[in-house]
């Protein structure tokens, strides 16, 4: 169990450090090109990635936005986003655990 908290926030330390912020519950049509145009007006990305099923290829519904600006972390988790008509969600705990430093 302790590896597995101090694999945990070495994770957590490594996003901390890339500014990612986790988004879940994405509609399974979500596009990379949609995903970046939404995240994207709130700043510049330097990174963004869709988790797609290795077997399957399709979206797994979780994504991560990368900003090149960490101050733009508390404007995104702070507001409602609805991408390709659905509601999505930060999860509070993993972008807590990402902001901090």
């Amino acid at each position: 169990m302790a590896k597995v908290l101090q694999l945990l926030n070495m994770l957590c330390e490594l996003h901390h450090m890339f500014r990612n912020i986790f988004i879940g519950g994405l509609a399974k049509d979500t596009t990379i090109d949609t995903f970046v145009k939404y995240f994207g007006k709130y700043g510049d990305l330097t990174g963004s990635v869709i988790m797609n099923d290795r077997q399957t290829g399709r979206s797994r519904g979780f994504g991560f936005v990368t900003y090149a600006d960490p101050s733009v972390f508390d404007t995104v988790i702070a507001e409602t986003h609805v991408i390709s008509g659905k509601q999505v969600e930060e999860d509070d705990e993993m972008n807590e655990c990402f902001k901090k430093g």
